[in-house]
């Protein structure tokens, strides 16, 4: 309702440049159906854990009709750091079109809610303007039998084991 975004950053949380086509597809669909049940939308972007991205990632998204997005610069929230830290450090590092990495689950993160007030204000007051990097959409269609419905842009077989694992 306030215009936010939601989008990928994958399942289990892995390095991507090490999923083989067939994980990285799974992966991408049990996160696109989490979110298609909890909120009904669908993702047309995704940020891979820890920056690992290869051209073969990039382009396992584009298939996907994701794009690959990246930061320009972090807060550095997951060190033992005050808010006041977090703040200053993309404050002062801020300018126009940076991508600002920071977290917001994996614990506690209180520290980043209060930076991420500062950071809003004082850049506000610089002149800057904040907008959805990318835009979520809106699921028209009813809710799939499987989860790998969501493996877009075309619906993927079903199978017993989303992930591909061996038994």
């Amino acid at each position: 309702e306030q215009g936010h975004s939601i989008q990928l950053h994958s399942w289990r949380h892995g390095n991507l440049t090490k999923f083989t086509h067939q994980e990285f597809i799974a992966d991408t669909a049990l996160a696109q159906a989490a979110l298609g049940e909890v909120v009904n939308r669908r993702a047309t972007c995704m940020r891979p854990p820890y920056g690992e991205v290869n051209t073969q990632v990039i382009g396992w998204a584009a298939e996907l009709n994701l794009k690959t997005v990246m930061w320009d610069m972090t807060g550095a929230d997951w060190l033992d750091i005050s808010a006041e830290q977090i703040a200053r450090r993309v404050v002062n590092n801020a300018g126009p079109g940076t991508v600002v990495l920071l977290h917001d689950g994996g614990g506690p993160r209180d520290r980043t809610v209060s930076a991420l007030e500062v950071i809003l204000g004082e850049l506000t007051q610089k002149g800057f303007r904040f907008s959805a990097m990318c835009a979520s959409l809106p699921i028209h269609e009813p809710p799939p039998a499987c989860w790998e419905f969501y493996a877009w842009p075309a619906p993927r077989p079903c199978s017993d084991d989303p992930l591909g694992a061996e038994t």
